[in-house]
C-alpha cells in the first residue's frame, strides 16, 4: 500500500450531497437488480450468457466503487464499542468482494478477547487494506488479528508481485483506509520490503500508563 499522491487524511473530497449519492447507488443496485433477472432467464448454454454474466461482474465492481464514492463523501460517524477480535477478523474477510475472499487467509489469536472500537469501521478498512494490496497485484494475502494491550494489532502480508499501477478501486481502497484508520486513532505501519502493512488500535504504551 504505497503512498500516493493524494493524502485523504489533510486533502478533503469534494462535497458530494447525500441525496445525490443515495440516489446513485440506488440506480447502480437497480440496474445490478435488472441484469440479474435478465440472467436468470438464460440457460448457460445460451449464446448471451456469458456476455450477460461479465456485464454483471463489471457492474458488480462498479457497485462497490460508487459504493465507495459515498463512504468517501459521506464518512461514517465513528462509534467506539466492544468487540471480539474474532468479529473484527471475520467482517473484515466478509467485508471483501465475494471473488476476492478465497485470496485472504484469515487467523486471529485470542478470538474471544474483547476490544473498545468502532469494529464496524476498523474491519472495513482492514478489508480495503486487502482489496489495495490485491488490486495492485498480490496473488493473495493473510491477516494475522492479536491481541495488543489494551486494543489489538493486525497484520495484513501480501505474497505476489506488485504490478506498480492503480486502478481506479484500488486508489478508493487506499485512500478510505488511511482516512478511515486515521479517524479511529489506529497506527499504521507500511513495511515495503516485506509487503506488509501493520495496523495498531487502541491506546499507544505511553498513554495507557
Amino acid at each position: 500500500m504505497p503512498t500516493t499522491a493524494l493524502d485523504p487524511v489533510h486533502v478533503p473530497a469534494p462535497p458530494c450531497g447525500e441525496g445525490a449519492a443515495r440516489a446513485l447507488s440506488q440506480r447502480v443496485a437497480a440496474l445490478r437488480a435488472a441484469l440479474e433477472s435478465v440472467r436468470s432467464c438464460l440457460r448457460a448454454e445460451d449464446v448471451l450468457h456469458p456476455p450477460v454474466a461479465g456485464a454483471l461482474r463489471e457492474l458488480e465492481g462498479l457497485a462497490r466503487d460508487v459504493r465507495a464514492l459515498v463512504d468517501w463523501s459521506l464518512p461514517p460517524a465513528v462509534h467506539p464499542q466492544n468487540c471480539t477480535l474474532e468479529e473484527i477478523g471475520r467482517s473484515a474477510l466478509d467485508g471483501l468482494a465475494p471473488a476476492a475472499r478465497g485470496a485472504l487467509n484469515v487467523t486471529v489469536e485470542a478470538p474471544s478477547a474483547r476490544v473498545l472500537v468502532d469494529g464496524l469501521l476498523a474491519s472495513r478498512s482492514l478489508a480495503r487494506v486487502v482489496e489495495h494490496g490485491l488490486a495492485r497485484g498480490a496473488g493473495n494475502a493473510t491477516l494475522l488479528v492479536v491481541p495488543r494491550g489494551a486494543g489489538l494489532c493486525a497484520t495484513v502480508t501480501f505474497q505476489g508481485a506488485d504490478v506498480g499501477a492503480d486502478s481506479l478501486s484500488a486508489l478508493l481502497a487506499e485512500a478510505l483506509a488511511r482516512r478511515d484508520l486515521a479517524r479511529l486513532g489506529a497506527r499504521v505501519r507500511f513495511e515495503t520490503e516485506a509487503s506488509r502493512v501493520v495496523v495498531e488500535f487502541g491506546p499507544k504504551a505511553e498513554d495507557a500508563r
